[in-house]
C-alpha cells in the first residue's frame, strides 16, 4: 500500500512539474542580436525571445514547431510608444518557449504576412538549445 502511494504522489508532482517550471524567470532572454545562438539549459527551463517587427504594416513573426520544446501561451505583441499617439514605428514581439525533452532543439521562427502565401519570409531568426535532463534531487540518508 505505501509503494502505491509513492507511486500516486511521484505521478501527481511529474505531472505538476510543467505548472512550475512556468513559473521560474527565463533562463535564457534572446533578441533580434542572437540570431543563430545555441545555449544549454535544463528540462523545465523557459527562454525568451524579444523581436523586433513593423506589426502596422501586417507583418507577424510566426514560430515553427520544434520537437522538445512547446510555445507557452501566445506571443505577445507590444506596440512602440509614440507620443502622440501615431501609426508606425517598430513593435516588439515576445515569445515564450519552456523545454520539454533533453537534446538538440532548433527553434526556429519567420516574419511574414500572413496572407501572403506563396512569399517568402522578410526575415528569419533561429536559435538553438542543449537541453540537459534536471539533475535529480538526492535526499540525505536517514541513519
Amino acid at each position: 500500500m505505501k509503494t502505491i502511494a509513492i507511486a500516486a504522489m511521484g505521478a501527481m508532482l511529474a505531472l505538476a512539474a510543467p505548472v512550475w517550471a512556468a513559473d521560474r524567470a527565463p533562463v535564457a532572454a534572446l533578441t533580434d542580436a542572437d540570431n543563430n545562438a545555441i545555449r544549454v539549459v535544463k528540462v523545465g527551463d523557459t527562454v525568451t525571445v524579444t523581436l523586433t517587427t513593423a506589426s502596422d504594416g501586417g507583418y507577424r513573426w510566426v514560430a515553427a514547431p520544434a520537437p522538445g520544446v512547446v510555445m507557452v501561451g501566445e506571443p505577445e505583441a507590444k506596440r512602440p510608444n509614440l507620443t502622440p499617439p501615431m501609426v508606425g514605428g517598430m513593435g516588439t514581439t515576445v515569445f515564450t518557449f519552456r523545454m520539454t525533452a533533453p537534446g538538440t532543439h532548433v527553434v526556429r521562427l519567420t516574419e511574414s504576412r500572413p496572407w501572403e502565401k506563396n512569399a517568402k519570409p522578410v526575415k528569419t531568426f533561429q536559435f538553438t538549445m542543449k537541453t540537459a535532463s534536471p539533475v535529480p534531487v538526492r535526499k540525505p540518508r536517514s541513519r
